[in-house]
């Protein structure tokens, strides 16, 4: 686990507790791992550079986004998210967001999260290393 419960702790987020702290940051390491291609690994998260950096703190935002959502998504499926009142002798209950409501923000979260702590080379599946070295050689890219 390259991002410690401690390094968690240390830039400052306090939402999970040590317990649940390997949990989120393995989901949220994985979902990092998958949307970056692998760009984004064990290897890069420690290398020291202002961008490793970044990534850290990055899956650190996505660890605490995926837990505070989660606790919301149970309560919503499990038909928690419901309001309810009476007015007069007549009931009415709704139910105050859908479970796809609450996915749908979610799944915005993880790729606002994604676009403010990892570059753009990172999560396009055409950048990155792939086109090092084929600048001004003409190869319609």
């Amino acid at each position: 686990m390259v991002i410690s419960f401690q390094d968690y702790t240390d830039y400052g987020y306090d939402l999970i507790s040590e317990m649940a702290w390997k949990r989120w940051y393995i989901v949220a390491y994985q979902i990092v791992t998958l949307q970056t291609f692998n760009r984004v690994n064990e290897e890069t998260l420690v290398d020291g550079s202002d961008l490793a950096q970044r990534n850290r703190w990055g899956i650190c935002e996505l660890a605490d986004l995926l837990y505070t959502n989660s606790a919301n998504l149970k309560e919503t499926a499990s038909g928690g998210a419901m309001k309810s009142f009476t007015n007069e002798g007549y009931s009415e209950t709704f139910a105050t967001a859908s479970l796809a409501d609450l996915q749908a923000l979610l799944a915005e979260g993880i790729q606002n999260t994604l676009s403010i702590f990892f570059e753009s080379w990172q999560l396009f599946r055409g950048g990155g290393s792939y086109f090092a070295g084929l600048e001004g050689q003409n190869n319609n890219l």
